[in-house]
């Protein structure tokens, strides 16, 4: 057997281009993607909700581009549509309160996520 026995077709790397979503008010849902994060609140939080439940195998990418407050309970927080948040039963969430932070995940089913990449995001089950 040779190598030209041995050839096979090689497939080409493909990827698509996602659409960024720029969310800079609170209260804001929005699909799964990539997800940016460009407002200021420093009197209160600005919540991201997810507009559905995400299918397997899709992503989920967060990041702050510009710092809203560092105070514990303002700052960023990205909610779930329904069911479960990374691996947990309650409402849960993921906060972020720097310039710069944020995460990456991909969705494990409907109601689970598995975080892939993590800036300084923190997860926890309270609001």
């Amino acid at each position: 057997m040779g190598i030209d026995k041995q050839r096979r077709g090689v497939s080409r790397p493909s990827f698509r281009q996602g659409k960024v979503t720029t969310v800079t008010a609170p209260s804001t849902a929005v699909n799964p993607g990539v997800i940016a994060l460009n407002a200021t609140s420093t009197t209160g939080p600005v919540l991201v909700t997810l507009a559905r439940l995400p299918k397997r195998g899709e992503t989920l990418a967060v990041h702050s581009l510009k710092a809203g407050a560092s105070s514990a309970g303002a700052g960023y927080h990205v909610m779930a549509a329904a069911g479960s948040f990374f691996g947990s039963s309650s409402q849960d969430m993921a906060t972020i309160l720097g310039h710069g932070d944020g995460f990456q995940a991909i969705a494990m089913s409907s109601a689970r996520w598995g975080v892939i990449g993590n800036n300084n995001a923190t997860f926890s089950t309270s609001t």
